[in-house]
Parts: structure tokens; sequence; C-alpha cells
């Protein structure tokens, strides 16, 4: 309502979409539908229109519950700091493979459900397969890229929480020690840019049908999940911009560790 932030709906990413389409494309990025969710919405990914196997790889996936707005500005955020004219050193050093928004008919029915009542969130395994729902198509045409690239350094999935902004990271039993670490500097260094993320951290080895746990489990890939509040009263301290700078500290925080 008007008390809030205004809600990120996929009308919005359809048009900022559309919007930077010119930009991605001269970086040699395209825009494809990969897919479309059940009430027959758009499902996009973003990646490069050559895929360099060994580049330096981010994957960011957002909305798999789509009432968890905010994570849209974040990622726009992101978007908008990589694909600017003085960025050309930086994608010659990565590449991003993004899901912008993987439930729209959620985001748009205001729901953490997909318009089949599931999370999906919780769909990450083989039986997906049999399910004509976004998850099939997501991973469908994520799986070639983690098989064919070698050096996936991070994969982000973006959420919304009801009460801080925190990141999710498995414990130092789960793979490794080394692996916890790698995950706890990311998330320190993030705090050291990000003000309301402030390092804040939640162990939880989540269940095997996450897509965090998916990814750790079958391609060890340092995956973690980025959760900031989802509804935040207008104030004069955090607005769609602060949000917004958010992604611009996701970018500094790669920059600074990869």
């Amino acid at each position: 309502d008007e008390n809030y932030l205004e809600y990120y709906d996929y009308s919005k990413m359809a048009q900022y979409i559309s919007s930077i389409k010119n930009k991605l494309h001269q970086f040699n990025y395209k825009v494809e539908t990969v897919g479309k969710s059940v009430q027959g919405r758009n499902l996009f990914g973003i990646s490069p229109t050559l895929i360099d196997p060994e580049k330096k790889t981010i994957i960011i996936f957002g909305r798999q519950h789509g009432d968890e707005g905010t994570a849209n500005y974040i990622i726009e955020g992101f978007l908008n700091k990589i694909f600017t004219n003085i960025n050309q050193d930086w994608h010659n050093k990565f590449q991003v493979i993004i899901y912008p928004m993987i439930n729209p008919d959620g985001a748009d029915n205001r729901t953490r459900y997909n318009a089949n009542g599931r999370d999906l969130n919780r769909e990450w395994t083989q039986s997906y397969i049999r399910k004509n729902d976004e998850i099939f198509y997501i991973s469908n045409h994520l799986t070639p890229y983690l098989k064919s690239i070698k050096n996936i350094v991070l994969s982000l999935d973006m959420h919304g929480s009801f009460h801080e902004d925190f990141i999710y990271q498995v414990d130092q039993n789960f793979i490794s020690i080394d692996f916890f670490l790698n995950q706890a500097k990311f998330i320190d260094i993030l705090g050291d840019y990000d003000q309301w993320q402030n390092g804040n951290a939640k162990i939880s080895n989540g269940k095997d049908n996450m897509a965090r746990v998916r990814l750790i489990n079958d391609y060890s890939i340092n995956t973690l999940t980025h959760e900031t509040i989802r509804d935040i009263p207008i104030d004069e301290n955090r607005t769609i911009e602060t949000l917004k700078n958010q992604g611009i500290d996701i970018y500094n925080t790669i920059n600074n560790i990869y």
C-alpha cells in the first residue's frame, strides 16, 4: 500500500528488460524467453550471446518466491552497474547468467507460490522434469551452462525476508571448512559495502530440493541466499534507490574478491 515502497510486479520487470535490451546487445548479451509461467507470463534469461567456458561466471536467481519484490530492485541495480560504458574491463573478466523473475505469476498474485500452489524453491529435484511449471524451464536452460562452464565463482538466490537483511550460508561441515570460509568471506566483504546487510549471516543447510543446496551438492558452486526485507515502510532512509545501490554493493564485492 501507500505506506510502503512501490511493489515490484511483472509488468515493471518486463518494462525494465525492454529498456536495457540495446545496452545488453552492446556488451554481446541477449535476453531470451526461456519458457512460460503457468499463467503464460514470460520467463526471462539474460546471458552472453556466446558463453565463454573459461570465464569467471556469476549466476543470479530472482523471485522464486513471488511476493518478495525488493529482490528485483537489487537485481536492477546490479545490471545497471555492469552494463555501463565504463565496464568493458569487468566483462573481459566476468560473465553473468541471470533469471530476474522466476515466479512472475506469484509476483502478480502477491503470493509466495506459483499458480500451481508450489513453492518453487522446493522444486529443484529431478521430479521437476514431470512438471510443466517454471523450474522445468529454468533448469533446462541453466543445466547446459552448469555442465560446460568451468569457473562458476558465485551464485546468488535473491529473496525477501520479513524483518531483516541477511545471507544464508551452509555450516562448516556441509562441504568443508574451506567452502564455509569462502562463503563467509563474501558475506563479510559485502557487509563492508552494504550497510543494510552489514555482514549479517544465518547458518542453514536448507533442504535438498532448494536451488542453493542443489547447486552446492551437485556442482560445488558457492551459492548463497540473499535476503532483503520485502516490505519496507516509506521513510527518509531506505528507498528504491538504496535498494538498487545494494546491487552495486554486490558488484563491488565481486570485484573485490574475484
